[in-house]
Formats: structure tokens, sequence, C-alpha cells
């Protein structure tokens, strides 16, 4: 659907937005190493779908739709995209120019519209320098495109012209405009907090001022880098031969996120320190533990983030630990080095953290997108004891941006 490379050499930087089994694929090289970030769910054909796909040095987010924000670091230190070729729409003039790590075989056929870089508009009539096999959309009704943003409701009001029903809090012409709710944190209701116009709501409480109530007990809805705090006194350190478990559900499509994070506390730089944590990489669990001579890293052979609730259990006895999900097969790693206790003065986050890249010194950059249920945390093994599920909300010391799960 688009794509823009540099000059021909052994490692080409190029960006390409493309179909692959239905999903929408963003894939961006740098020259250390490509990022590549996939839609959680395939798009409907013979429909319009709104793509978003940003880079930001590193960082890539790509949104399809109303779906979550898939978010990916590319590898190795190179930030800058070194670009050569012209912006391909649709398809290039010859497949030649795509180079192979670009996983682009075949050109794109359907209709391509609203079309916007950096945030200015392109008029696909006249800013062309060259075009093959090209013709026009036909639409039923200007509403086919899904015109308005943010939840807006479009009106047809002639054969070429709609009219956008806003949703509370947004305007423009298309509804691409979030009108400022606050300007400080008194208009923010139930301990929320005035951040750039907007109300960032404490945990249980939603709305545009935080106006109403969310409650959670044992199932946590995350958004938005949302998270709760818990007490470091629910999880007290077991002795070093002495089992530690962490058991709990998730239902999630992120590819990125930090699940479960335990370190330092919020101001300290996390990297080099003792921490524990699970997390997402490439939809994949993760499970991390650093007891202050190495780290242990033992990731689940299969991805969790379809959609589904699975159920994970991570151990950790000494050096030793292992995952399990859904009751399958253990997966055992071990951490470097002689130390068998993990030293940790902060609070337990659950689905993100505050100042997340410094708190876990790089590891994590955002938080999960999802559901959490069922969290147990225990001085045993599984099995030895009966896991008691932590009431979230009766427990946390703070959070935001956390809701209820749906079902």
């Amino acid at each position: 659907m688009f794509f823009c490379g540099g000059k021909k050499m052994k490692v080409e930087d190029f960006v390409a937005i493309s179909m692959v089994n239905g999903h929408v694929e963003f894939r961006y090289e740098l020259g250390t190493g490509q990022a590549i970030l996939l839609s959680p769910k395939p798009v409907s054909l013979g429909q319009w779908h709104r793509v978003v796909a940003e880079r930001n040095k590193r960082a890539g987010n790509l949104k399809v739709d109303q779906g979550p924000v898939e978010t990916k670091m590319s590898p190795g230190k190179a930030q800058g995209l070194n670009i050569h070729t012209p912006m391909y729409l649709g398809g290039v003039p010859n497949m030649d120019i795509l180079p192979k790590p670009a996983n682009v075989s075949e050109l794109f056929e359907g209709c391509i519209g609203e079309v916007s870089i950096n945030n200015k508009k392109v008029d696909l009539s006249y800013s062309f320098t060259e075009s093959r096999s090209v013709r026009k959309c036909v639409d039923n009704s200007p509403c086919d495109r899904r015109p308005c943003l943010n939840g807006g409701r479009c009106m047809s009001s002639a054969e070429y012209e709609f009219q956008c029903l806003c949703k509370d809090g947004f305007e423009g012409e298309r509804c691409e405009v979030v009108k400022d709710v606050c300007n400080d944190n008194l208009q923010c209701l139930n301990g929320g907090s005035c951040v750039n116009g907007q109300c960032v709501c404490a945990a249980g409480h939603t709305g545009l001022t935080c106006e109403d109530n969310s409650p959670y007990q044992y199932a946590a809805h995350f958004h938005n880098n949302g998270y709760i705090a818990l007490p470091k006194s629910i999880f007290p350190r077991s002795a070093h031969d002495s089992p530690e478990t962490i058991e709990l559900e998730i239902n999630t499509s992120s590819s990125e996120g930090l699940i479960l994070w335990q370190g330092v506390e919020p101001g300290e730089l996390g990297r080099g320190k003792d921490f524990i944590s699970l997390g997402l990489q490439n939809g994949h669990l993760i499970f991390r533990y650093q007891l202050g001579s190495g780290e242990a890293e033992i990731m689940s052979r299969k991805s969790i983030n379809d959609g589904l609730w699975h159920k994970i259990t991570a151990v950790r006895t000494g050096k030793d630990g292992y995952i399990q999900i859904d009751g399958g097969t253990a997966l055992h790693g071990q951490s470097k080095g002689r130390s068998l206790m993990v030293n940790t003065k902060g609070s337990i986050y659950l689905g993100g953290a505050p100042d997340m890249a410094a708190m876990t010194g790089g590891k994590f950059s955002s938080g999960m997108t999802g559901c959490v249920r069922n969290v147990a945390l225990m001085n045993a093994r599984p099995g030895q004891q009966p896991a008691q599920a932590i009431d979230l909300q009766a427990h946390a010391a703070h959070g935001i941006n956390v809701q209820p799960c749906s079902s």
C-alpha cells in the first residue's frame, strides 16, 4: 500500500505498509534491524478502514480503526530513516525497487483515500509525479469511507457531502479535534489529574471529567499506559530456597507491553538494579528477573496476544525459574552469577508503570492494553496452598486509566 526506500546497499533503509494474510503490516528498517508491527485482527474486505502508522526515531506505532495501538522498537542504535526513492502509493513501477526484507511479493488491489503524511493531507489528484493503472473509487454514500473520527456519527447530507455528529469531548469537521476539558486538577473529579487539557482518571473512575464510577475488584482493563500500584507488602520476599509464585490470567491483543513489574521506586533509574517482571515481546510472554549478578530471561514459544484468556504461572526459586501457560509444558531458565535473592524496594505495578522507560531500565516503553484477572502472589509452589486472587481495588495504592473488564 505504501513504500519508500533508500539507496541500494547491503542493508537498505525503507518503510512499508502492506497487507499480510488479511492483516495490515507496518515495517521499517533504519539500518540496524527491522521493526515489524501487525494489526491483531484481519480487516474486513469491501469496507473502508483507517490506518495510522507512526515512527519516532526507533519507536513505531500502528493502529487500525478503533483497535489497540501496536507498539514496537527497532533493534540497534540507528534512529534515522535515510530514504532516496519517491513515496509510492498502491504499488511500484517495478518490483525490483522493493528490497527483499520488505516482504512484499504482490501489488495492492483496492482503494486508498484520505492520505495524510506528517499531518498534512495529500491531494491525490495533483500531488503525484507519475501513475499507472489507477481509476476512481466509487462509493454508494460519502459515509462509506467512515470519515468521522473518535466515535463520531456520519450523516449523509448530499451526494458527495456529509456531516459528523461528534461525541462529547471532540469537535471539528471530522471530530478530529480533542476539546480541552480541563485546565487544572480541580476540574477533574474523584482524584483525576489534568494533563494537556484532558483528565487522566484515577483507577476505578472514567468519563471526560472522571465523573463515572468504574469499579473493578478481581479483573482490570488497562489502556493508555494505565497501571495499578500494589504495596510490596502483599508479596514479601522468600528465603533463597523458597519458591515465589505469580499467577494471573490475561486477555490482550498487544504485541509489546509491561504486565507486572517490581523493582525500584518511581524517580529512580532501574538500569542494573534488582527486579522481577512479566511482559510481552512480539506477542510472547517473557519472564525476567535480576538478582544482582545477571539476568534470567524465559520466553514462551507461542504468542499469547490472540484476544483470548490465558492462564500464566511464573515461579522463581533462587536462581531458577520457569513459566507455564494454560497448564502446558513448563519452560525453565536460570539467572547468572551467585546471587540467590531478589532485593526490590518498589511497589508492584500491574499493567504498566509510571515513567516506565526509566524505571525498567529501557526494557519496556509501554504498558499492555487488555485485561488481567485473578492475580495471585504466593510464597509457595503452585498447588501447595489455595491461590487467593487479590482484590485489586481494595489493595491499590493508586493507579490511572484502569476500568473493569467487559467480560
